[in-house]
């Protein structure tokens, strides 16, 4: 009888340290695949900064030797407007 009670906390002893290792697993691949994304999104970032650093280089060098195009900003100043509300002013009396 002891021997079968061994066995069985043994069999819950594995169970438990089964589960242990199994929210462990989930926990740093979670874990590693936020770092991933979080150094995808700065490498983004730097590529953005650097692209924006060379373009308004080359702007500069092409105004000085004289071949640049006009530099313009586009200014998107066609928000949707708030709707109109219609109806009819209240009078204070009731409609009959």
């Amino acid at each position: 009888m002891t021997t079968l009670l061994h066995l069985n906390q043994a069999v819950l002893d594995m169970q438990e340290n089964l589960s242990r290792e199994q929210r462990f697993s989930q926990d740093a691949c979670h874990n590693l695949l936020n770092g991933a994304k979080l150094l995808r999104e700065a490498v983004e970032a730097l590529e953005r900064d650097i692209r924006a650093h060379f373009e308004e280089r080359d702007r500069a060098v092409s105004r000085m030797i004289g071949t640049s195009q006009p530099y313009t900003t586009v200014i998107d100043d066609a928000a949707p407007a708030a709707p109109a509300v219609e109806g009819k002013k209240g009078t204070g009396k009731k409609d009959e």
